[in-house]
């Protein structure tokens, strides 16, 4: 028996659905890893309900082109479908379980032995295609009896998994995002698990209420992305965001300085022409001198902020060799010194030793500059700033701290837009935090702030597995 086309349209809705939600994933995130699985696992859960799109279409083509009788044009069409939902039951269960292991980090050596544990996961798929005539459908009792053994503990632990790394979280902003995702698969995957391994009843797999389900788990996850964030989803769009306004920047302050610069100069020139003139007629008063040294002192000062921004906007490129993060910190510390010692600031350092990262030493002590300085700007006399650097599973991170005057939950989204400041002093551009995200972003790295108002700041700098050596 054929499906047909009012049968088959839930599933295809699904198909697209969620198809489209690991396109997203995949897409906005290409380099991570557990987008890349979480993309895959999605693709494998619905790429059986493609089965009935192209149940009928191969019906047909049986038929009329290749000139088959009803018989087998229904076995070959079995064939079809059979192969399709085999792939999407078997690979479905082990694909979430190696997504789960990478997002987790439950398992420290697991690239070391990824390959070898890969394979071993995929031997109860292997057995099934080996005992089973996992091609023809529709599917007998044992075949599924068979397959909720293996199946459904791969998806128990993989529920663990997610579990664990949420409660292992000690970023709040990481913490979250681990929550969002629990609340987003382990329903999804329970409801699957009932009712793709568990109850053999076709007309439940093929009812409306599959695609309410699905159309409910589209809706979160679009709302999670929107409103926080999950699977780096939000987090991309905004990166995209913000490199193209320092693309922009780039762009657009080369232009201005060059222009400004030019002007800046004829300026001076006419202010020092003008000045000898008068100096050689002998007519020059004390108030004369005044306003053209006040013109000359104005224009040297435009120079300084033109360089300024241009040191601050250009195009950023990279001469990255092997440094230590320990070695760095101090080196920022020595430098910003006079600061801390100016205000009393009490400084902590918790360095991990032995981090070693490929980097640009010039760029990223500039970063440790600026976001130290900001540190010591927000705090009062007897402050606190703490450093800590720690290696972990998937990165290498930098931590500073300050106690002070925090940034409000209006300004914070926006610290990092080229112009943007809080600071009320003609030095202050608002071009440092920017410049610190564009040079994080060349290195692969990402950067994060975590501030409550009165409370005190974080700045996080993040660098991939890939930079640690």
């Amino acid at each position: 028996m054929i499906t047909t086309w009012s049968a088959a349209l839930p599933m295809i809705i699904t198909f697209f659905l969620l198809s489209f939600m690991a396109a997203i994933v995949f897409f906005t995130n290409p380099k991570d890893v557990s987008a890349k699985w979480f993309s895959i696992f999605i693709f494998m859960a619905v790429i059986g309900s493609l089965s009935y799109f192209v149940e009928i279409p191969a019906y047909h083509l049986f038929i009329r082109y290749l000139h088959m009788d009803d018989r087998n044009a229904l076995y070959y069409t079995h064939i079809v479908v059979g192969t399709l939902a085999s792939i999407s039951l078997f690979l479905t269960p082990y694909t979430y379980l190696i997504f789960c292991i990478h997002y987790s980090g439950f398992f420290k050596n697991w690239n070391r032995y990824k390959k070898a544990g890969s394979a071993i996961l995929l031997f109860p798929v292997l057995l099934m295609y080996l005992f089973f005539e996992s091609y023809i459908y529709p599917f007998s009792q044992n075949f599924f009896i068979t397959l909720s053994l293996w199946a459904t503990p791969y998806f128990l632990f993989g529920h663990f998994l997610l579990v664990f790394g949420f409660i292992k979280s000690k970023n709040p902003k990481v913490r979250l995002q681990k929550l969002l995702t629990c609340i987003l698969l382990i329903p999804f995957i329970f409801i699957l698990t009932i009712t793709s391994y568990w109850i053999r009843n076709e007309e439940i797999n093929l009812s409306g209420n599959s695609l309410i389900i699905f159309i409910f788990q589209f809706a979160v996850f679009m709302f999670f992305a929107v409103k926080y964030s999950i699977l780096g989803v939000k987090l991309t769009f905004e990166k995209q965001m913000m490199e193209n306004s320092m693309k922009v920047l780039t762009s657009s302050t080369t232009m201005l300085t060059h222009g400004i610069k030019n002007e800046i100069m004829k300026i001076s020139l006419v202010t020092d022409n003008v000045t000898a003139a008068f100096k050689y007629s002998g007519q020059v008063d004390e108030n004369f001198e005044m306003d053209m040294q006040a013109i000359s002192n104005s224009t040297q000062h435009m120079m300084e902020m033109i360089n300024k921004i241009k040191e601050h906007a250009q195009e950023i490129t990279l001469n990255e060799t092997r440094c230590s993060l320990s070695q760095l910190i101090e080196q920022a510390v020595i430098l910003a010194q006079p600061l801390l010692v100016h205000k009393k600031i009490n400084i902590i350092k918790k360095l991990e030793e032995g981090i070693q990262i490929s980097c640009d030493s010039t760029h990223i002590l500039e970063v440790l500059n600026n976001i130290i300085k900001n540190a010591v700007d927000a705090m009062t006399s007897d402050g606190t700033l703490t450093v800590i650097t720690r290696l972990e599973t998937k990165k290498a991170t930098i931590v500073i701290q300050d106690n002070g005057t925090g940034i409000s939950k209006e300004d914070l989204p926006h610290v990092v837009e080229p112009f943007f400041t809080t600071k009320n002093t003609k030095s202050s551009f608002g071009l440092g935090l920017s410049y610190c995200f564009n040079v994080m972003q060349h290195h692969g790295g990402s950067l994060e702030i975590h501030s409550k108002k009165n409370i005190g700041t974080s700045v996080i700098l993040a660098f991939p597995k890939r930079k640690t050596l």
